[in-house]
């Protein structure tokens, strides 16, 4: 079985190219159109692969929860695209911080503060690598800092949305995800997205493109959501979310950054804080590999 920094990379990888190409197509066609379609096209692949799997998706009190947690994701999504019309840029700053509150949750329900013990050399490194990374994050989005954009009430209130419900997202995934029952739990979030993005869709008065071209790009925007997902629920399975987490956000950050810059030709050269930012990330994603090699 691979280590679950194999899973990690392999999600963060796929998310970020998937969240890349998403921001793309949605200039053109509308942002609920493009949900809808790819989570469409996820919805499908994720059934053809759980019934291959011969995985049983019967509505039992496991499927309600997971309905109930795929809810709390989308009340999230919708909080963070709402926050992203207002303030784009404070948005994304916020946003990087979204692991801070399910590693809260994490020590307090989980104890996952014996992984952080300053008596052992695994768990000072570990500490320095969550007192790191707000550094981080900060530095590898010094070039949105300085960014002029209104924040409001209603900035405020679906900021939080997305930050307390997506917290809790990932916690509850955390508490009730095993390896037997993951694509169970795909399938019903896939479901409960699709629902709520087509709603959305109508209400803001969008619509598919009939064309090759948009049915194309979602659906391969749903097969690396599909992709993304497996490899996250894996990750998360077989790390201590707290671990996972200082070390994912990070990760992801510094692909989406080189990835857009690089094979989709967003944004100029990288300042010099980010640079700083880069260097850091690295040391504390090396941190955590290292002394991933000593969890069991």
């Amino acid at each position: 079985m691979f280590n679950w920094i194999t899973y990690a990379f392999a999600s963060v990888s796929s998310l970020a190219t998937k969240d890349i190409l998403q921001k793309k197509i949605a200039k053109k066609n509308g942002v609920y159109s493009i949900l809808s379609v790819q989570n469409f096209f996820s919805l499908i692949i994720s059934l053809i692969i759980a019934l291959f799997l011969g995985i049983s998706l019967t509505l039992d009190r496991e499927g309600l929860i997971f309905c109930l947690i795929a809810l709390l994701q989308s009340i999230g999504s919708i909080g963070k695209a709402n926050a992203i019309d207002v303030n784009m840029s404070a948005t994304s700053i916020v946003n990087s911080f979204s692991p801070i509150f399910p590693i809260i949750l994490a020590f307090i329900f989980l104890n996952e503060f014996v992984y952080f013990n300053p008596r052992s050399l695994e768990g000072l490194i570990r500490i320095f690598t969550l007192i790191l990374l707000p550094i981080v994050i900060l530095l590898l989005k010094s070039n949105k800092l300085g960014r002029k954009g209104k924040t409001n009430a209603f900035w405020i209130i679906n900021i939080l949305l997305q930050l307390v419900f997506h917290g809790l997202t990932t916690f509850l995934n955390k508490y009730y995800l095993d390896f037997n029952n993951i694509w169970k739990n795909i399938v019903y979030t896939r479901i409960v997205t699709f629902i709520v993005s087509s709603l959305f869709m109508l209400m803001k008065k969008e619509k598919w493109e009939r064309t090759p071209k948009f049915l194309g790009k979602g659906f391969l925007n749903g097969s690396l959501i599909i992709f993304s997902a497996s490899t996250h629920r894996t990750a998360v399975v077989l790390s201590p979310l707290s671990i996972y987490q200082t070390f994912r956000k990070p990760l992801l950050i510094i692909f989406s950054t080189l990835a857009g810059m690089q094979i989709f030709k967003e944004g100029k050269k990288l300042n010099k804080k980010q640079i700083a930012g880069f260097i850091l990330g690295l040391i504390s994603l090396l941190f955590i590999i290292f002394t991933s090699l000593q969890l069991k």
